[in-house]
């Protein structure tokens, strides 16, 4: 409690200085650590976390046995090695890793090499727990009897289990050995398949693309699953290439316009997409050019409830201040990701290929050969298709380099976190942060907006706890004034901000004292607007809320 006390102390007075912007990575694990029982790190892939913090890497080590020197770090401990045995099926152990995911309840799904005597073969599994493996029969329509999985790829996997498999089957339905094919598992909560559903394969009916499905792609990134059960990914129909959320929004096809003006889209083939909680999505692909040597990469961003809204991120050819003065070149192996704040992260790269960021927004958070960590400057931004990943809400991100002198390490950083909380039942008022983010040594600015009446009085409410209409809901408590997000049972202060003046939103600057005891406070915050003069016929006019995570700088 007196921490938070500290921190709202200062937004009354708003007379600190700020500090300095740049945030600063910290090491997670580095080539070299030694692995208990293992040996030292020899090279890192695979890396995801969650909002708690939790982070895994894939990673080897040089023990001379090769089919026990690879593991699951989580979080610095060894979470799962090769050679592990396997719960089924009988006599198998793990051989190696494909695709990996991680959940925000610290589950992992993964496609995993078994090993049942000398043959090795594929499988998809919630933890330790098989839900599907290599010639398997799959029942499920459209899918014919007997048909069997003969190849899986990628895994993608939910806080409520949902778990998507794109891979490869054998349909008895149609002609051919084998056919694309994206399935989603519906398990409980100790791995049980509750339901089993082909999402897409060959000769399913495309209705946005006017055709049927000929194919699918097979990377990591060409697929994204959120919490809420939306997934995106690309569709090959018979002649027609493009991008699709669930089974009926087309976000993006060849030869339709793109976000730009006067542009169409060319190839849609190998995008990296992302979708978060929130319905957002980001989503690479190439422009039709114009003349030769015309930049054609294009990062576009939207939501779900307005594609035929979304609009240009970034492209090949802009030029990003902050990052450098040459213009932007093409895109890489490595994922675009999208936090539920709505924070991008991705990795830039000049048209010369002379430098490399990790990015947030257009911002770099780690760039080549200027980015310094204990000593050992970054010497290489890695490319490939895991070379980041960040916590769902955005606040963490995990990213893959080269340290002079270290070699291979995961590097983290922490922003802190300002997330508007859902409602059922929006409030007219506004409450947002404006500029500066919640880390401890610098200044973010809230700023409340749309009040009832020029010359109402705005108060921000700071609370421990988030208040909910009644246990188990996700709505908040129904008021005269509105939704209440925010539990005033457990209120820290009540700050007032200058009033609005009909135009201009009122704002409340807060500088955060560099103090690492504020490391993970988390506040939850509510405005509202009151008008004393009763002209507008709304005495009170509540404000959305937000959650507020202090981070490390």
């Amino acid at each position: 409690m007196p921490r938070a006390k500290a921190i709202l102390g200062l937004a009354v007075t708003g007379l600190l200085p700020s500090f300095a912007s740049a945030q600063t990575p910290t090491t997670l694990v580095q080539e070299g650590d030694t692995i208990i029982g293992i040996g030292a790190v020899t090279g890192l892939t695979n890396v995801a976390m969650t909002d708690g913090k939790m982070w895994i890497t894939l990673t080897d080590t040089n023990l001379a046995d090769s089919n026990t020197d690879g593991c699951i770090l989580r979080n610095g401990f060894v979470t799962l090695r090769e050679g592990a045995l396997l719960f089924s099926p009988p006599n198998s152990s793990l051989d190696d890793w494909g695709s990996i995911a991680l959940t925000n309840r610290g589950d992992l799904g993964m496609i995993l090499k078994v090993k049942v005597g000398s043959s090795t073969f594929d499988g998809a599994f919630w933890n330790l727990l098989p839900v599907a493996l290599k010639d398997q029969v799959v029942v499920a329509p459209p899918l014919g009897p007997n048909s069997t999985w003969v190849k899986m790829d990628v895994i993608k996997m939910n806080a409520r289990n949902d778990m998507l498999v794109l891979g490869e089957i054998q349909n008895t339905a149609v002609t051919g050995t084998k056919e694309d094919v994206l399935m989603r598992y519906r398990l409980d909560n100790l791995g049980n398949i509750l339901e089993t559903t082909v999402l897409w394969t060959k000769g399913m009916d495309v209705p946005s693309f006017g055709t049927t499905v000929n194919g699918l792609g097979s990377s990591d990134h060409v697929l994204a699953l959120n919490d809420r059960g939306d997934y995106f990914t690309v569709v090959f129909g018979q002649g027609v290439t493009g991008l699709m959320i669930n089974s009926d929004l087309k976000v993006a096809q060849e030869g339709d316009p793109a976000p730009v003006p006067g542009r169409d889209w060319n190839t849609l083939s190998l995008p990296k997409v992302a979708l978060n909680d929130r319905g957002s999505f980001v989503y690479s692909g190439a422009l039709l050019p114009r003349f030769t040597n015309d930049p054609t990469y294009l990062i576009a961003k939207g939501n779900m409830d307005d594609v035929a809204g979304q609009q240009k991120f970034a492209q090949a050819g802009d030029i990003l201040p902050a990052f450098s003065a040459v213009p932007l070149g093409n895109g890489s192996a490595a994922p675009i990701l999208l936090g539920n704040n709505g924070d991008i992260f991705w990795r830039a790269q000049t048209a010369s290929t002379s430098e490399d960021a990790f990015m947030r927004n257009f911002e770099p958070v780690i760039q080549l050969n200027r980015t310094i960590v204990l000593g050992n400057l970054v010497t290489r931004i890695e490319q490939g298709e895991n070379a980041l990943a960040i916590s769902p809400n955005g606040r963490f991100l995990a990213a893959r380099v080269d340290l002079q002198v270290v070699g291979s390490a995961v590097l983290m950083v922490d922003f802190g976190l300002v997330l508007e909380l859902l409602s059922c039942n929006p409030n007219p008022g506004t409450l947002s942060l404006v500029s500066g983010q919640a880390t401890i040594g610098k200044q973010m600015t809230l700023a409340m907006d749309d009040a009832q009446i020029a010359g109402a009085l705005p108060r921000l409410l700071f609370s421990t706890q988030q208040r909910f209409a009644s246990p188990g809901s996700a709505c908040g408590a129904t008021t005269p004034y509105g939704e209440l997000m925010i539990s005033t049972s457990n209120l820290l202060a009540s700050l007032p901000l200058a009033p609005w003046d009909g135009t201009n939103a009122s704002i409340l600057p807060l500088n955060i004292p560099n103090s690492s005891s504020l490391v993970d406070l988390k506040l939850f915050v509510q405005g509202y607007f009151r008008d004393a003069t009763h002209a507008a016929g709304e005495d009170i006019r509540l404000t959305n809320a937000l959650q507020i995570e202090i981070g490390a700088p």
